[in-house]
């Protein structure tokens, strides 16, 4: 049985995937106002998510640090191959 703190996050992380579908569907069809209320409400939620994070495994931020710095050689080696 999921705890509360879990679906807590679980919620979050729908909420995020939402907003970012609803971007991508609003980027479409050149609402352009939309987008950025969308990203702030994204920005925000994410924010939310890292601290609710943080509350369930206090190695997060730094596990998300090492991530991010994958992800950006990764990019980094990437466009290097093209």
């Amino acid at each position: 049985m999921a705890s509360d703190l879990d679906s807590l996050i679980d919620f979050y992380q729908w909420e995020i995937t939402r907003i970012q579908a609803q971007i991508d569907e609003n980027l479409e069809l050149h609402f352009y106002n939309e987008i950025e209320f969308d990203m702030i409400a994204l920005r925000g939620l994410k924010n939310e998510l890292d601290a609710i994070l943080t509350l369930q495994n206090s190695k997060y931020p730094k596990i998300k640090r090492v991530k991010d710095k994958i992800g950006y050689y990764k990019d980094k080696i990437e466009k290097k191959k093209n």
